[in-house]
């Protein structure tokens, strides 16, 4: 049986599974699988997310859960690879507006969900305000930040939330 028998078998069993045998933690592994296969992120992790509170490991079995996903990314077949194109340039284009420390140091602020002024993200960053400033307009005009401007300050956030999941996996890499 090659992968995508198998990933069909695995949608037909997963449409049969009884009500009473919803809500539990493979039922929502199974969900996250599939999603994920289907390149539906957002739905996996929400399942995953499910999964890991019914646990009551949690903590591993999210950590499972994101090798796993890790390891399914690495076995693209190359007869695949033209289907992740456009991810792939996504990929880099947002790889290629972060590759700095100061403004991995910025997202790494605002990946806490809330807003900030210029000033707050300067103590942070440690650097001049003039150099953040250059980072933070750029970072804007390619789609990470959202700015918002009341009475003398901006308010800068995240628009794309994947990005926070990209730097805490940056951030567990050994």
């Amino acid at each position: 049986m090659n992968t995508q028998e198998i990933i069909q078998k695995a949608k037909d069993l997963f449409l049969q599974i009884t009500e009473s045998d919803k809500k539990t933690f493979d039922y929502y592994l199974l969900e996250g699988e599939l999603a994920f296969n289907e390149n539906d992120f957002a739905t996996a992790e929400a399942a995953y997310i499910k999964a890991s509170l019914i646990s009551e490991e949690n903590e591993d079995i999210i950590d499972k859960m994101k090798l796993e996903t890790i390891d399914k990314i690495e076995i693209i077949e190359p007869q695949n690879l033209k289907m992740y194109r456009a991810q792939f340039e996504e990929s880099a284009y947002i790889l290629k507006a972060l590759a700095n420390e100061t403004r991995l140091c910025v997202i790494m602020q605002l990946s806490r969900g809330d807003e900030m002024t210029v000033s707050q993200l300067r103590e942070g960053a440690d650097c001049e305000q003039s150099l953040l400033s250059h980072h933070l307009t750029d970072m804007r005009a390619k789609g990470i930040l959202n700015c918002r401007r009341d009475g003398r300050n901006n308010y800068y956030s995240l628009k794309d939330k994947r990005i926070t999941n990209l730097l805490k996996c940056l951030m567990k890499c050994d």
